[in-house]
């Protein structure tokens, strides 16, 4: 019991020993997530990820991005996913487009009685003005469920390597729940902790997100 728990302090405060950790986020975003999963076989899905996001207290839609690719279950514990993104960025009232193929590998396991997801993403990001790749990985626990009401809850830590600053400029302390609504049918109500790195200095950002996900 003392491990899970030191497990669980350690992705809650871990991630924030990197930069400032004094008070609370500069802004609130609004993120809003979609998933539209085709199974093409039993080890094989096709999937469709459209995503919103609104900044400035959760008013102004700055970003829109779709997410089209595969999943690959290669076995229990290893998942190879190829995905392209596309990219819509608002930047000083102008929207930017940013094309962006990304490859991920997903490690799972179970230890201490909970389910563990490691994913690993080297993302090719191809910009109006550079290209350069960025490296992202994304540990995810997920305690068990509460099966009377369809609960599960998580936490996630994440972080950001980009090769062209060569250095970490972003990190994101996760924390949610999924549940059923319906057959077929799942919803996401999550929280997030983000620190952005701007020139020299961190900046920190609450994000509340929901997530619909559909499967045919």
């Amino acid at each position: 019991m003392r491990g899970k728990i030191f497990l669980l302090v350690f992705l809650v405060i871990g991630p924030f020993s990197i930069n400032n950790p004094a008070g609370a986020g500069n802004d609130w975003e609004y993120w809003s997530h979609y998933e539209v999963v085709d199974s093409i076989s039993d080890n094989l899905d096709f999937k469709v990820k459209p995503e919103f996001r609104f900044n400035n207290n959760l008013s102004n839609h700055y970003y829109t991005h779709i997410d089209i690719g595969l999943d690959w279950k290669v076995n229990d514990w290893f998942i190879l996913s190829p995905y392209y993104r596309h990219v819509n960025e608002k930047k000083e009232n102008d929207w930017k487009v940013e094309y962006r193929p990304h490859l991920s590998a997903t490690f799972k396991w179970k230890h201490f009685g909970l389910n563990f997801n490691d994913r690993n993403q080297l993302e090719y990001r191809i910009k109006e003005d550079k290209k350069f790749f960025r490296y992202g990985n994304k540990l995810t626990v997920n305690l068990p469920k509460f099966t009377r009401f369809n609960l599960q809850s998580y936490f996630s830590e994440e972080f950001f390597y980009d090769f062209d600053a060569n250095e970490l400029n972003k990190n994101r302390v996760y924390a949610g729940v999924n549940f059923k609504i319906i057959k077929n049918l799942t919803g996401d109500f999550y929280y997030i902790f983000e620190s952005r790195k701007k020139t020299d200095d961190w900046l920190d950002v609450n994000v509340l997100g929901t997530a619909l996900k559909y499967n045919f």
